[in-house]
């Protein structure tokens, strides 16, 4: 078939040709086999192409270990597939942003790249030929940098730098250099009043600042603002557009990222924390742990959200292996396993070993992959079926009636569960739990069996 009959057919038989891609490359998005259908009817792909690009995207997802199974949804399809890292939660929460136009799939490829690669001082300098820009457009009435020149210390440096004709090493040696007490300052202030500049309203804020305070300390902006805060701050003055974006794109990441822990923020605790994740540079786990301290729930009330999903899957972990944790500790667990810091299936390998030096009878068996829920079940069964209550009433860990059958003592000081054999008996016999028994049919039969018995043997009890 030639070229353009593959085209032809293709435009004419679209379905078809689509479900040949997916059934040979199932690990693809609805999207990217449209995509390549599109790319052949322009012209600028073929047949083979397209299949070996398909082929080249499934192998290497599951040479990452991202196994995706397509859906009826094409918006979570793509999803799934451009962000594996995403858990259940988030996804939901982007789809339903999706859909409802707050955002597009571009915007978070874009939102995730500014996640995971901050901007960093290195690169807005860039070393000394940023360094010799800056130089150059203070030189020519100062730049875009303008608005350091009402900085108390930088403007010095930077008026100096231009009235001189300083190198960039110069330059970049004076703005890391030491100012005990802004000695160096005055020292700059003074220059400047020799060339002739009125800083008369400068001096009076170093003035005010060294009086504010009593203590002999390295006052250098420079070397006291993190790399990260004086990047921010040349950004402002340089490129406020620019800065603007990268505090939007944070803004982003922080309401996808609050929205997922079901925390409300007002837009303006949203700008302020935007802001401190760029001059902090935050990064990974910083976020969500930044985010969880702006929580507002009761310690171990983290019903909703991913802490509260955590939570559940914990508690619930316990449940099945029998122990009894307080919320905060759950709740702490859960912080950790959102932010990465600790994980579910290490966790339940914890409550595995717990459980075995509870019920070191049962060990062989937890081993094997049985729960200890599991373990008991025939032992609840046992009871329900003697006291004729079904077998979810009986509550081993809470109901003290039958938390002996768990942790019972022995005549020897041996500490583990009491055999079938053993429960029945105790069912019948302890007073906490004889006067069910008695309530009971069997019981009841029973008795009446043996008063039966009485009366043959002995021609009645009276």
């Amino acid at each position: 078939m030639s070229t353009d009959d593959r085209i032809e057919w293709i435009r004419n038989n679209r379905s078809e040709a689509f479900d040949r891609l997916r059934t040979w490359w199932g690990n693809v998005t609805d999207q990217e086999i449209n995509d390549e259908l599109d790319l052949i009817i322009a012209g600028t792909s073929n047949w083979d192409k397209a299949r070996t690009n398909l082929e080249n995207i499934s192998e290497r997802r599951i040479e990452e270990g991202i196994t995706f199974q397509p859906t009826n949804d094409p918006v979570l399809d793509s999803l799934k597939a451009k962000f594996p890292q995403l858990t259940p939660e988030q996804l939901s929460f982007a789809v339903e942003g999706i859909k409802a136009g707050d955002f597009n799939i571009a915007e978070l490829e874009a939102l995730f790249y500014t996640l995971n690669n901050p901007v960093t001082a290195e690169e807005i300098f860039a070393g000394d030929p940023v360094l010799s820009e800056i130089m150059g457009a203070y030189a020519s009435e100062f730049g875009y940098f303008g608005s350091f020149l009402e900085h108390t210390q930088v403007a010095p440096i930077l008026l100096l730098a231009s009235e001189e004709n300083w190198s960039a090493e110069k330059l970049n040696q004076e703005l890391k250099r030491p100012d005990l007490d802004f000695a160096v300052t005055i020292e700059r202030l003074n220059a400047l009043t020799e060339h002739g500049y009125d800083v008369s309203g400068m001096k009076e804020k170093v003035e005010a600042e060294l009086v504010s305070t009593d203590s002999t300390i390295d006052r250098s902006w420079w070397r006291n603002t993190l790399d990260t805060e004086r990047a921010w701050q040349m950004l402002l003055a340089s490129d406020p557009a620019q800065a603007e974006k990268q505090k939007l794109d944070q803004m982003n990441i922080l309401r996808i990222a609050a929205g997922n822990l079901r925390i409300n923020l007002s837009s303006e605790r949203l700008e302020t924390l935007a802001v401190d994740a760029i001059t902090q540079g935050w990064e990974g786990a910083e976020y969500g742990r930044n985010l969880l301290a702006e929580a507002s729930w009761d310690e171990g009330k983290a019903a909703v959200g991913a802490i509260g999903a955590n939570m559940n899957k914990i508690n619930n972990l316990a449940n099945d292996y029998m122990l009894t944790y307080s919320p905060g500790v759950v709740e702490d667990w859960a912080r950790k396993i959102y932010l990465g810091e600790e994980d579910l299936n290490i966790l339940e390998a914890d409550f595995i070993q717990t459980a075995k030096e509870m019920y070191p009878t049962m060990a062989g068996k937890l081993d094997r992959g049985y729960n200890t829920r599991e373990l008991f079940d025939p032992y609840a069964q046992k009871i329900a079926n003697l006291l004729e209550m079904p077998a979810t009433s009986i509550d081993f860990m809470n109901d003290p009636k039958y938390s002996p059958i768990i942790d019972s003592v022995t005549d020897t000081g041996e500490r583990r569960a009491m055999t079938l054999s053993e429960t029945a008996e105790y069912i019948r016999t302890s007073p906490l739990t004889k006067d069910l028994w008695g309530r009971t049919s069997q019981a009841k039969e029973a008795a009446q069996g043996f008063a039966d018995f009485v009366a043959r043997k002995f021609g009645g009890l009276g």
